[in-house]
């Protein structure tokens, strides 16, 4: 939280005048994309320096739920500058005898400023994925793998005022092994999980976009998100 003399907040802000002894205060705040809250001050009249501080601090008080974060919740991860984001799983395809859980990410812009969250996403190196059990265990993994596939973009993701934008990151360029049980088929990530085994999954994720080299006004996404894991649907 920064706070300014004599400086008018943009014309979106919140506002408030607030009196003390002898005069008033207008005091200006401003939510900028990574929710913290800038604050301007100007004086309508006299009033001392005591006063201005106070009357500041109470309006401070009664903003503060608007910079707090949300809390995580269904499957979310915390937000980062803005964003947060989950897994979650769609229909189960069966190929050859093996099951196919099909896998999603949601992005959800968690700002209060109009106007568009963007940045350029290459989902095959942007995601980093851990299949495991509640223990930390991994998930087995193939020992020779085929793969034969197109790999698409990157993107310019814009997400809108409190929108959420949902894709699938299941990619169909591996060979399947016929009727062994659950593969879960990501770009860079591949395991296969036999049908006889009793263990619960949870697919989690790191999502990475650095900062662009031209985005000289740093107007674009950029930040390290911990996606929570989310149970696999690795049982019939």
């Amino acid at each position: 939280m920064t706070t300014s003399e004599l400086q008018p907040a943009p014309n979106d802000a919140l506002q408030r005048t607030v009196p003390g002894g002898g005069g008033f205060l207008e005091i200006h705040a401003c939510l900028r994309p990574d929710r913290s809250l800038n604050f301007g001050v100007m004086r309508r009249y006299a009033l001392s320096m005591k006063q201005s501080i106070l009357a500041l601090l109470l309006f401070a008080a009664l903003l503060a739920i608007h910079a707090e974060e949300p809390p995580a919740k269904d499957g979310w991860s915390a937000p980062v500058n803005g964003l947060r984001a989950r897994i979650t799983f769609g229909e189960v395809r069966t190929v050859s005898g093996s099951r196919l859980p099909q896998v999603f990410v949601e992005l959800h812009n968690t700002t209060d400023v109009l106007g568009v969250l963007e940045f350029d996403l290459d989902v095959g190196k942007a995601f980093r994925y851990e299949l495991a059990t509640a223990d930390g265990k991994p998930a087995p993994r193939p020992i020779d793998i085929s793969m034969d596939g197109h790999v698409a973009g990157p993107f310019r993701v814009a997400i809108p005022m409190h929108g959420t934008l949902k894709f699938p990151v299941s990619w169909s360029g591996y060979g399947i092994r016929p009727d062994f049980g659950t593969i879960f088929s990501l770009q860079f990530g591949l395991w296969e999980i036999p049908a006889d085994d009793p263990n619960d999954y949870f697919l989690s994720a790191t999502l990475t976009v650095a900062r662009a080299d031209d985005d000289r006004l740093d107007r674009r996404w950029h930040g390290t998100i911990k996606l929570p894991g989310a149970k696999a649907p690795t049982k019939k």
